[in-house]
């Protein structure tokens, strides 16, 4: 069986939004594109990085890799950083550099097909979203709703079917739903868990997340 590349935005994404998908396939790569380090990240500071209880963004983006590592491992996952920079770091983003890269990783790879995130709420989650696009052909790519932003904001799932349409140039084409993820749910709960550093911020139920929105059914579209 060949593998399955996910593309995740950030060091969490992919476990959160496609955990119990790869706890039922153990041979899936995940690429997480924004993984890098800022210039200078030692005097980088961030209100999310503190709420987090991080110093600067070297500790943050160091800890977090660990974290990632140890997560997919859960999950029989391999796991590749990526050297561009979260938006809350306000570096400008290469779109060549970024194409050029993920377009290496999926000949590297050779996988059976590339799962990109819908795109939702996050502006990191709408390049990764054109990224794929723009880099895997369309019989190849398909979506996963990204969790928990399509949970606490249900409406952007057909605003983003549009989009992607339109960006796709495909305008007359449909997403229709795939298979789900039925892997054990507890491993993934205990994937997900390995995020020490977000997980209490991610979990917690009284920010309006929960690890409800997380541990949600998974969901998957492909072009019609």
């Amino acid at each position: 069986m060949d593998p399955v590349l996910i593309l995740s935005p950030h060091l969490d994404d992919a476990v959160l939004s496609c955990g119990q998908f790869m706890a039922g396939r153990p041979d899936v790569v995940v690429a997480t594109v924004f993984a890098g380090y800022p210039p200078a990240p030692f005097r980088v500071t961030t209100p999310y990085d503190e709420h987090c209880g991080f110093r600067h963004a070297a500790d943050a983006i160091k800890t977090r890799r660990e974290e990632d590592i140890t997560a997919l491992s859960v999950l029989n996952a391999a796991a590749m950083h990526l050297p561009f920079c979260d938006v809350q770091y306000g570096q400008a983003f290469d779109w060549e550099a970024a194409s050029s890269m993920v377009s290496s990783i999926v000949a590297a790879v050779n996988p059976d097909y590339v799962l990109a995130p819908l795109g939702v709420l996050h502006p990191d989650h709408y390049r990764v979203t054109s990224l794929a696009i723009r880099t895997v052909s369309a019989d190849r790519l398909r979506f996963y709703a990204d969790l928990p932003g399509s949970v606490t904001d249900p409406e952007s799932i057909l605003y983003r079917h549009a989009s992607i349409a339109a960006e796709s140039k495909r305008h007359n084409a449909m997403l229709q739903r795939t298979f789900v993820g039925t892997g054990e749910a507890g491993l993934k709960l205990q994937a997900c868990e390995q995020y020490r550093s977000q997980w209490p911020v991610i979990g917690n139920e009284g920010n309006g997340l929960g690890h409800n929105c997380v541990m949600t059914p998974e969901r998957y579209w492909e072009w019609a």
